[in-house]
């Protein structure tokens, strides 16, 4: 497997969409912050991040180094929909990505990454997926991961429903907008990917480990 660096001031610009559940566990303020943590420690800086809160949220998102990086922004949905496959993801992932720096620009993410707020990634993940993807043409990239803080082990992915985790893929915006989400039950996550790789154009796997589930 080929890993090259990417042009990092002129590459493209990934979207992250993050579903967060703040109201539901007070341990997932620390693993938000974990999460974050490690986004802003990636080694491709040309990326923003949508927080996307089920429903109002009952404390603030706390306002610190990470938090205020212009590249991150917080939405909270008018109201809760308890769903599993969090039906604003998809939606806010084709919607414009706002960069709140001076002065602010709206963006449109080239691709787009999917995950929740208690995941974490290497640092190394958006460069080598992005590399990657734009190396080989393709618009559907995914790699390995940890499975999970109490398991810890190595997990081999595949692109179907219970082999693999919403977080361990890359698509393309053009492919996120020709696949709609359909099932928001326990198994969406993965009837989606299904869904993708059928409609990707080209699908390929990084053999990595770079994404560490919860």
């Amino acid at each position: 497997m080929r890993y090259w660096k990417t042009k990092l001031k002129d590459g493209p610009t990934v979207g992250i969409v993050v579903a967060s559940y703040l109201n539901d566990d007070s341990r997932r303020q620390d693993a938000l912050t974990c999460f974050l943590s490690s986004i802003v420690a990636q080694t491709y800086p040309n990326w923003s991040v949508k927080i996307v809160h089920d429903g109002p949220v009952d404390s603030a998102l706390p306002a610190n180094h990470i938090t205020l990086d212009p590249r991150i922004d917080f939405i909270c949905t008018p109201n809760r929909a308890k769903q599993h496959g969090h039906p604003h993801r998809r939606e806010q992932a084709l919607a414009p990505f706002t960069y709140k720096g001076s002065p602010s620009t709206v963006q449109q993410p080239e691709y787009i990454v999917f995950t929740n707020d208690d995941n974490y990634y290497m640092p190394v993940f958006l460069e080598w997926m992005l590399a990657e993807a734009v190396g080989t043409k393709s618009d559907f990239m995914y790699c390995d991961m940890v499975h999970s803080h109490r398991l810890w082990q190595p997990f081999l992915t595949t692109p179907k429903k219970g082999r693999i985790d919403l977080g361990c893929f890359m698509a393309s915006r053009d492919l996120i907008a020709k696949v709609p989400w359909t099932d928001f039950s326990f198994s969406g996550d993965g009837v989606y990917i299904e869904a993708l790789v059928a409609s990707a154009k080209r699908a390929r796997k990084l053999d990595a480990t770079l994404f560490v589930h919860n």
